[in-house]
């Protein structure tokens, strides 16, 4: 089994934040969750026990803007 929670959140946030830092932040959210499964999913099929489970979650954080 593997498992994973991770991300980051731009503390810039709302109408503070700048389109280099949306895609950064889109980024190392998207990819790091790519890898992850790319890597564990390898790791898996290795061996004579092959299979598992990967499991991704993520948190609930949101920003409220007021305008």
């Amino acid at each position: 089994m593997f498992y994973t929670k991770a991300g980051i959140v731009n503390i810039a946030g709302g109408l503070n934040m700048t389109g280099d830092d949306f895609m950064k932040t889109l980024k190392i959210n998207t990819l790091s969750v790519f890898l992850a499964i790319m890597h564990a999913s390898a790791a898996m099929l290795k061996g004579d026990q092959q299979g598992g489970s990967i499991i991704v979650t993520a948190s609930g954080t949101f920003t409220t803007v007021l305008v």
